[in-house]
């Protein structure tokens, strides 16, 4: 069951005003009106709350959005958001504790990124979830076997963050002297980016073969941060 908010929309408002800047979220990103099309749970940085509307820059691609602060925190509630136990949550005062240079926390990531491509079971999250290769087959099969609802989020959002995400992993394996598993990312990138045009024109047999094409490469991927990880 659900958690009770913390408190009223008013206190929430009134504990983020005096926040600010704070990292905000889960929000129910269907719920924020600049941004229409938005649909799961989202995250923004607000910046502001003046008098009644607040100013925050939004990863999707939205800096110094605004919108009126009863809109805001509707979505702020986040009711439709299935793992979040309470609404209203926000993260603010953050001090650094230690200085660690990017490249040394990269690599100290490495061995949890190997552990979220074997299919980590240790984190909360609705049942019958799928990750990695499993999911891109099931993926192809709900392709086949029709996209309603679910195209809009692939075409405007998935693949292009996941596409992101993978060519980033890949720029900085190769900056950290890991060849093999950014030859991999690459590839995954490449595969992944090549589903947009099919997704966004109905072309369903092409992207559920992609899509079958990507599956293979996650357990690829993990066998060569496996493989580095040793030889390191």
């Amino acid at each position: 069951m659900r958690a009770q908010p913390r408190g009223t929309p008013e206190e929430a408002l009134e504990r983020l005003r005096a926040a600010c800047p704070a990292l905000v979220g889960p929000v129910d990103f269907a719920l924020l009106p600049y941004s229409p099309g938005g649909d799961g749970d989202h995250y923004v940085v607000v910046l502001a709350v003046e008098g009644d509307t607040v100013v925050l820059h939004d990863p999707h691609g939205h800096p110094f959005a605004t919108l009126p602060a009863a809109d805001f925190v509707a979505a702020w509630r986040a009711e439709a958001v299935e793992y979040l136990d309470t609404s209203y949550v926000m993260r603010t005062g953050f001090v650094r504790v230690r200085e660690t240079p990017v490249e040394q926390a990269l690599r100290d990531s490495l061995p949890a990124a190997v552990r979220w491509l074997e299919g980590r079971d240790d984190v909360p999250v609705p049942p019958g979830t799928l990750g990695g290769g499993t999911a891109a087959l099931r993926l192809a099969e709900q392709v086949e076997s029709g996209l309603a609802g679910v195209r809009g989020m692939l075409v405007y959002f998935a693949v292009r963050v996941g596409v992101r995400r993978l060519a980033d992993a890949a720029a900085w394996l190769e900056r950290l002297g890991l060849p093999e598993p950014a030859a991999v990312a690459w590839e995954q990138a490449r595969v992944l980016g090549a589903l947009q045009h099919p997704l966004a024109t109905g072309d369903d047999e092409a992207a559920a073969a992609g899509l079958r094409r990507l599956a293979p490469g996650y357990d690829r991927l993990r066998a060569a941060l496996l493989a580095a990880g040793q030889r390191s």
